[in-house]
């Protein structure tokens, strides 16, 4: 026997798990976790009075329900002032005076009104759309609220996420439109029904639907107190307690069993990026940072402003104060950034109106880059480790065999070096025109080859086994001083340590302004490790290490960043090195 749903949302089930919510889940659901330390909103919040059709200023404490949904181009014909910056994936329906009665236009793109009629199917009254609650003709009002998205979304009491549909006029399904029902093997028993059915696991549908792959539409998701998802077959609540889906059967009593989602592989699932602790946190930056530099936008120049409600909460969560993105108060480890395993980087540019000069943000930050980044097991985990006592039976992989040079211990190491980077000074505001970051520290000049070109076959040999593998961008390695003989890098970029014969990854332009430069960098020392581990899962350390930046110096003599590697500090210890001052732009 088989069942088949209507295709048409159950609003008494989305009620049901808003008052499971409210009723058992406390404050954290509520508001008042979300709005310490908040005070009064930085500027004033504008709503849609459902009974009215107005635009209305919002009240102290007003209730109301967010939307987030994909734009799409057919949208973008509705504005008529080109003038005005781009917010999110375009140009934004001009409202006019925001101060004057204002009224919803009679047809709205379909997505929009299904989101009105759901919000007031569950009993709603005020709705926060970003096409009609920002006045595009006043460009300081954008980006005051492109500042203020942190407060839009945290103080909503819902948020309904629409993942399908390439544009607005898509509708959501469910509401308008059916959605694409799946039959269920249903077995009558003497206790009730036996059901099978299934559920998208959350990690494999992570980034393949149309909201999925926009940058702007991850913070609205993680600044949200509860979600309401549509995709094109379930509908599903994520709240901070719970995840609600609408083949499972729910009840309200207190002795209720909870649903929860695993958080496995929590770097690669939105779902489990949790902004609101109060301590700072390396590895939310590291999750955050990983899914949203692997998103895409329609201006390069947003790459900043998509994830300022973010960076503006977790400041104001646990004191930390950013920089282009980075945080001031660990940037040693920060800096450390690489192309996620799985691609390249290249450089983000963009163009002024009709200007030949393009702009760029620093080198120095994952901001100034397109691609996926991510940072090493390594330097995630380190909270987990970074007080562990070396002499307490660590199995290191290079502690034993590696090369020492025969010295009278009593002497002074001619081969010294700083082990951590002194920051002079750092940008004080998102400036592009000023992006320099001052760096005093030790630097060597080293020689590079590139040994495959990107998408290359290759073999690696591990336990006697061969394994094929193809290239993803221009592999790079060091070259030994004196000898010249290729490098190999002892740490890898996977779950666990394991050698390879590159040490950074670059896309065609630059390499060849590595090949410009005589296949000759500098590498700049950012921090020593005594200990580092690869994953707490594998339990493999290695001993004794130095992490550089490599760049490349400009005709001003300031550098830009090209990556960042580990070294053993053996090998380091062999290039010649000296004290300087660093400008990165």
């Amino acid at each position: 026997m088989y069942e088949q749903s209507s295709g048409f949302v159950d609003y008494s089930l989305i009620k049901s798990w808003m008052e499971i919510c409210t009723k058992f889940h406390g404050p954290k659901c509520e508001g008042s976790h979300h709005r310490e330390n908040e005070g009064t909103p930085r500027i004033p919040i504008y709503l849609i009075n459902l009974k009215t059709r107005k635009i209305v200023k919002a009240q102290p404490g007003t209730r109301y329900v967010a939307v987030s949904y994909v734009w799409g181009d057919d949208i973008f014909q509705t504005s008529s002032n080109s003038a005005v910056p781009p917010y999110g994936d375009g140009e934004r329906l001009i409202i006019s005076n925001i101060e004057k009665e204002l009224y919803l236009p009679k047809r709205l793109p379909r997505t929009l009104e299904d989101a009105l009629t759901l919000t007031e199917a569950i009993g709603e009254q005020f709705v926060w759309i970003d096409k009609y609650c920002i006045d595009q003709n006043d460009a300081r009002e954008v980006e005051q609220q492109v500042a203020n998205m942190d407060t839009i979304y945290r103080q909503a009491w819902l948020t309904v996420i629409v993942l399908v549909g390439d544009d607005a006029n898509s509708g959501i399904a469910g509401v308008s439109r059916p959605m694409q029902s799946r039959m269920q093997p249903t077995l009558a028993l003497p206790q009730g029904k036996l059901i099978a059915t299934h559920i998208e696991y959350t990690r494999e549908n992570s980034g393949r639907l149309p909201w999925d792959q926009r940058a702007w539409t991850l913070q609205e998701f993680v600044l949200s107190r509860r979600c309401l998802i549509f995709s094109n077959h379930h509908v599903s609540m994520k709240c901070q307690e719970e995840f609600f889906h609408d083949i499972l059967p729910v009840n309200t009593v207190e002795d209720r069993i909870h649903t929860k989602l695993d958080e496995e592989n929590w770097w690669e699932n939105v779902y489990a990026i949790d902004l609101n602790g109060t301590e700072w946190d390396f590895k939310a930056l590291d999750g955050l940072m990983s899914i949203y530099s692997g998103r895409q936008l329609r201006y390069q120049s947003d790459m900043l402003r998509a994830c300022q409600g973010t960076l503006n909460h977790m400041a104001r969560k646990t004191g930390m104060t950013f920089t282009f993105g980075l945080p001031v108060k660990d940037l040693h480890r920060a800096l450390l950034w690489k192309a996620h395993n799985a691609g390249y980087l290249k450089r983000r540019k963009w163009y002024n109106g009709d200007s030949q000069i393009s702009k760029s943000f620093p080198s120095w930050t994952w901001v100034g880059w397109q691609g996926r980044t991510e940072y090493d097991y390594w330097i995630g985990d380190m909270a987990g480790y970074i007080d562990q006592d070396p002499n307490d039976g660590i199995k290191t992989l290079n502690r034993k065999g590696r090369k020492r040079l025969r010295m009278d211990a009593s002497a002074p190491d001619p081969r010294s070096y700083a082990r951590q980077a002194q920051i002079i000074s750092y940008p004080t505001t998102d400036d592009v025109d000023r992006p320099f970051l001052k760096i005093f520290s030790s630097v060597a000049v080293c020689n590079v080859q590139c040994i495959r070109k990107h998408n290359k076959t290759y073999q690696t040999s591990k336990n006697g086994a061969k394994r094929e593998f193809t290239s993803i961008g221009d592999h790079w390695t060091l070259l030994e001083p004196g000898t010249g003989q290729k490098l190999r890098d002892i740490a890898g970029n996977e779950e666990v340590f394991e050698k390879r014969d590159y040490f950074f990854r670059t896309d065609a332009d630059t390499s060849e302004d590595l090949a410009r430069e005589g296949c000759r960098v500098e590498l700049l020392v950012i921090s020593y490790w005594p200990l580092v581990r690869d994953s707490e899962r594998s339990n493999t350390w290695l001993q004794d290490m130095v992490s550089c930046l490599v760049i490349l110096r400009n005709k001003d003599r300031t550098a830009w960043r090209v990556g960042s590697i580990l070294l053993e500090e053996e090998v380091w210890k062999g290039f010649d090195s000296a004290l300087a001052e660093v400008v990165l732009v």
